[in-house]
């Protein structure tokens, strides 16, 4: 019975240790000119398909969207949603965060190994209690 309840608790930290591995790092938007009537905004890091942003408007307007294209002054949504970059005041891309996955994963190691020495230890009293009453 304990180590039914063992194994659930060792499934459910270590669910809970790898949902935390995505933070939101801050995009740069640079203005760049092309020609005197041409201008386009460069994204540093560059935003792709499938990218989660985060994004505050310079009206305060606040969402999220997930990235169907860049066009030279638009972020197209796959929801269809516009955003002008000239009207974006932060801009926040979804990303995996190296520090929380190492932690993650150093903790899943640690948790699967307790289980691990349980399950040998409990095998072997298991197996040292039929030897010895077989004596």
């Amino acid at each position: 019975m304990k180590l039914k309840k063992l194994c659930g608790v060792a499934m459910v930290l270590a669910t809970l240790m790898t949902s935390g591995c995505h933070s939101y790092d801050s995009v740069q938007l640079n203005k760049q000119q092309l020609g005197e009537s041409y201008n386009y905004y460069e994204l540093q890091p560059p935003l792709y398909a499938g990218d989660e942003i985060r994004y505050q408007l310079k009206d305060g307007k606040k969402g999220e969207l997930k990235v169907a294209k860049k066009e030279p002054n638009t972020i197209v949504g796959e929801n269809g949603e516009v955003i002008q970059i000239s009207e974006i005041a932060s801009l926040e891309r979804k990303d995996l965060s190296k520090t929380k996955t190492a932690a993650a994963v150093g903790g899943g190691v640690a948790a699967t190994t307790a289980v691990i020495v349980v399950l040998a230890v409990s095998v072997t009293a298991g197996l040292v209690a039929v030897f010895a009453s077989a004596i």
